[in-house]
């Protein structure tokens, strides 16, 4: 986007600073410390110590390899830094911004009407991208990925596709369904302004992008297991009419980022979310009917359409059961993550001649992040998915301070190690993460112990043991048919409202 041509330069470097504000502030505690970002700290802590790790996910009777860069760049962080939430978060917000920066610096090289300045403040605005870019998960990484394979296929440059897919199957298997708009995009500009099918290089991308796919799937468990529940579900799946709805306006929230707030920090203003809502479907209807005219001589852009389209519907089989029906509280939104990218670049094609519109609409997912993410988070800790929610610090991370303050006050040195019982995964793995660097702990989970076992240790706290629960969890209903003796102690951890939101049971035992 040329200063001349643009009167709105310095609105769209105030977007950009924000948005990148946006993405730093409150890091170390909002939001909450999750199981699966902590898991990645407490690996690369392990490896730093010496002890032998399996970088891999197991999931049910099947394991993945894990993705490589978050290691990486944790073991290197860790070199230097002790362990705390906003170094677990580093990895996403290096991709974050690389993602920014080679948008508008690639983009430059294949767009011509300054379309990379678009896509680049969609990107660094959008919900999604924002809430992504604040915890270290592994879907974190894919906006990079899909950037580079767009930018690729949009020079016709195939070669880097394999390694790019093979990173992305990595992350998640979900990710391979961005092959389609992919496919599609390269097939309808090898065929634009060609009287007859130009089927050499048809062939070559199919038979180049099946070797892929076919190779993935000999490679990657899971993803055999995802096409085939795929496959196997079409046609019942299309049948039940209001779950396919009821999918298609999943989707829409994801892309104006209602189920990400709704995960990370509840609903606390469904009027604002509903008008951002209803401001976006107008733009692209408005879009869509400014354009309608100039569709049948963008064949590339109907064929990516097409091929985002399929991918979601071609996806539903399998994800509908997940995403319209998770566990309470919880969200598996990332598993369409790979339609976030197409969606991008559609609004940038609609609006390239409007510039001043994705300026607008780049403010708007700005203030709603405001409103929807941080506001409910920082005045009453969030209503979302139990991990997320937070305080003045990270909950988790108080019970780390706390056990070791009464470490040092009851003077708890002993010849064993020091027992801590967390709750489940949630509480666990932070834990677990904040103390690798602290030998003479130990962390266990009680959703691992059979109840007998559990009351056990209660009942024979020698040497003295922690506990560490959400508030109202199971484990918390269970220590209240523990009998608290006068010198165990309980503390709290509340949220900005008062809330009680984390428990510590400090059992003393005979030293």
């Amino acid at each position: 986007m040329k200063k001349r041509n643009n009167p709105f330069i310095w609105l769209e470097i105030a977007i950009f600073l924000i948005a990148i504000t946006s993405s730093l502030l409150w890091i170390n505690r909002i939001p909450g410390l999750n199981g699966d970002e902590a898991r990645f700290g407490k690996f690369s802590m392990d490896y730093l110590h010496g002890v032998k790790v399996e970088w891999v996910h197991i999931v049910g009777k099947n394991k993945r390899t894990m993705d490589p860069i978050i290691p990486t760049i944790l073991i290197l962080a860790h070199s230097f830094l002790k362990p705390a939430p906003w170094v677990l978060r580093i990895s996403s917000l290096l991709s974050y911004y690389l993602t920014i920066l080679l948008v508008i610096l690639l983009g430059r090289r294949i767009f011509s009407k300054g379309e990379e300045h678009l896509l680049a403040l969609l990107l660094a605005t959008c919900p999604m991208s924002l809430i992504y870019a604040r915890f270290g998960w592994e879907a974190s990484q894919a906006m990079l990925f899909y950037w580079l394979a767009f930018y690729f296929t949009y020079q016709k440059k195939l070669w880097p596709l394999p390694l790019l897919f093979a990173l992305l199957i990595i992350l998640h298997p979900t990710h391979i369904f961005f092959i389609f708009p992919l496919m599609a995009f390269y097939c309808s500009r090898e065929w634009e302004g060609k009287r007859k099918i130009p089927w050499k290089p048809l062939l070559s991308m199919a038979v180049f992008l099946g070797g892929i796919f076919f190779w993935l799937l000999y490679k990657t468990p899971p993803l055999r297991s995802l096409v085939w529940t795929s496959l196997s579900a079409i046609v019942p799946a299309f049948l039940e009419i209001q779950d396919l709805i009821s999918y298609i306006f999943y989707v829409f929230h994801f892309f104006s980022g209602q189920v990400g707030f709704q995960h990370i920090a509840g609903i606390h203003f469904p009027l604002t979310m509903v008008l951002l809502e209803v401001f976006l479907a107008f733009l692209i209807g408005y879009g869509i009917w400014k354009k309608r005219k100039k569709l049948k001589k963008e064949i590339p852009i109907i064929a990516w359409t097409g091929g985002f389209v399929f991918a979601l519907f071609l996806f539903y089989p399998f994800g509908k059961g997940i995403l319209l029906y998770p566990p309470p509280k919880m969200s598996f939104e990332r598993y369409i993550f790979f339609s976030l990218f197409p969606f991008l670049y559609l609004l940038v094609w609609l609006f390239k001649e409007n510039k001043q519109i994705i300026l607008i609409l780049s403010g708007v997912f700005l203030i709603s992040f405001w409103i929807h993410y941080f506001l409910p988070l920082l005045k009453d800790g969030g209503n979302g998915f139990k991990a997320f929610r937070t305080g003045k610090i990270e909950p988790k991370y108080w019970a780390f301070q706390k056990i070791k303050e009464i470490t040092v006050k009851e003077n708890l040195q002993t010849s064993s190690k020091i027992l801590i019982i967390t709750e489940d995964w949630w509480t666990y793995w932070p834990l677990a993460y904040y103390f690798s660097s602290s030998p003479n702990y130990k962390c266990i989970r009680r959703d691992k112990l059979k109840r007998n076992e559990f009351f056990h240790y209660l009942e024979k706290p020698n040497p003295s043991i922690f506990l560490v629960a959400f508030a109202k969890g199971k484990m918390d209903k269970e220590m209240k048919l523990y009998k608290i003796s006068s010198s165990d102690k309980v503390y709290f951890f509340p949220d900005p409202k008062g809330r009680t939101l984390l428990k510590l049971w400090f059992l003393k035992g005979k030293e």
